[in-house]
């Protein structure tokens, strides 16, 4: 995967404001830096959004 590819697989978390990728078509995804949990949406297939936090 090149590095402009894997800039777009990745989200910010809005708890600690770090950059982290998500695995392609995941529902869900967890910040490795801090733990907080979020749900994840896909506008476009390569494209995740970060929709809330899990429940």
């Amino acid at each position: 995967m090149t590095n402009a590819k894997k800039a777009e697989m990745m989200v910010r978390c809005k708890n600690c404001i770090k950059r982290f990728e998500v695995k392609p078509k995941a529902d869900k995804a967890k910040c490795p830096h801090c733990g907080v949990e979020y749900r994840i949406s896909w506008p476009k297939p390569d494209l995740p959004y970060i929709r809330g936090l899990a429940k």
